[in-house]
């Protein structure tokens, strides 16, 4: 789709936020910022997309065709209680908007089947307008309804509507309800547009905001909580880990490894007491230079551990960033295995002269929210400082 084509279905769409805002004085909360947008492993996405998750703890995740961008002229509002944030992305063939809401004050979870059929028919009406507004799709368009239903997302029950606009487009809108949250994927395309493409989009759909702490059920249910004898970090585990106590060699310093593992997922923390370096005192591109030389070690070792197993499966590198590892500064690397099926993340952080990581492997059929929770688990316990003499 050539820029004269898309550029109505992107302008157009804007609308979708403002059409549907409830009445009632709103003013922006600067406070309140909107989720973060971050692209996460996922090997069968189709070639040039991508898995990206919003939220931390994630909220939702989607694949989309190009990073998404946050609707412009759409600030969160809201009076305290209510906030929207609307986010796009466009193929050559389609545009796709996802506009979520967090409601404090009247949360879905608590509305009634009434009040929920009302809020998507607001947004639906809003949403119609937004795309009639100033004839970008010709002055005689008329949005037209061809048929809703019901459907269901991560077990939350969503509504769906597919429409007509103009004489050359096709659009479809679903909405769920999720505790105190609400959210609309929308997608607008030309007519002869491939359907697989728009298929990708909508099946994409995870509701992490329907597990965890926001339905008050623990993703980790079942698992405790450990902390060794030294007390050096606590984590929240599936079954008590085993011990091994490594003495310093020529090329790695002493340290102890807690392990897990499972029939297809494993989690190993590791705790270097006394590390070569202590990274608080070098520079910035020192401190990454040897973050990058510890994640090489464990890569290879891990590549090791893998082809000594009889793995075939190879370890694809997705994404490195900065990270929170039990409360510190570190670092985070994202790999894939077996073709994209199963993730593997390594987290590390420095507490001082200490190291600390966790490694672990999971199925990316497990949920995202499960994944991030158990990560979240992990706090480094600093020691108290010296006390100052009088």
């Amino acid at each position: 789709m050539n820029s004269s084509v898309l550029a109505p279905l992107l302008l157009a769409l804007l609308a979708l936020a403002a059409g549907a805002r409830p009445a009632g004085p709103q003013q922006s909360d600067s406070a309140k910022q909107p989720p973060s947008a971050e692209a996460v492993a996922d090997g069968r996405a189709p070639a040039g997309w991508k898995r990206y998750r919003f939220g931390a703890p994630a909220l939702f995740t989607v694949l989309l065709p190009r990073p998404p961008a946050l609707l412009p002229g759409q600030p969160p509002e809201g009076d305290g209680k209510l906030w929207s944030w609307g986010y796009y992305s466009s193929s050559d063939t389609a545009a796709y908007v996802l506009n979520y809401w967090l409601d404090a004050a009247e949360g879905a979870a608590r509305k009634s089947e009434r009040e929920k059929r009302t809020t998507y028919n607001n947004f639906a009406a809003g949403f119609a307008n937004g795309l009639l507004r100033g004839g970008r799709f010709g002055p005689a368009a008329r949005s037209v309804v061809l048929g809703e239903r019901r459907v269901r997302i991560g077990g939350a029950e969503a509504f769906e509507r597919d429409f007509a606009v103009g004489e050359h487009h096709f659009g479809r809108l679903r909405t769920v309800f999720a505790g105190e949250h609400m959210l609309t994927v929308s997608a607008v395309w030309l007519k002869d547009g491939p359907a697989a493409e728009r298929a990708v989009f909508f099946d994409s759909l995870t509701l992490e905001m329907a597990r965890g702490e926001v339905t008050g059920t623990d993703p980790l249910a079942g698992w405790k909580r450990y902390e060794p004898g030294d007390r050096a970090f606590s984590i929240v585990l599936p079954a008590e880990p085993s011990i091994e106590v490594k003495p310093a060699a020529a090329n790695s310093p002493a340290g102890t490894y807690y392990r897990v593992v499972g029939e297809d997922d494993f989690y190993i923390v590791a705790h270097v007491p006394r590390a070569p370096v202590e990274v608080g005192r070098l520079t910035p591109a020192q401190s990454e230079f040897f973050y990058e030389q510890v994640f090489k070690a464990v890569v290879e070792k891990l590549k090791q551990d893998l082809k000594r197993e009889g793995v075939a499966a190879e370890l694809v590198p997705q994404s490195r960033r900065a990270a929170t590892v039990g409360g510190l500064p570190g670092r985070e690397q994202t790999f894939t295995l077996g073709g994209g099926a199963v993730e593997v993340r390594l987290q590390a952080a420095f507490a001082g002269e200490e190291f600390f990581s966790v490694l672990v492997s999971w199925p990316l059929e497990v949920p995202l929210g499960t994944r991030d929770a158990f990560l979240k688990s992990f706090k480094i316990n600093l020691p108290p400082p010296p006390a100052t003499r009088r």
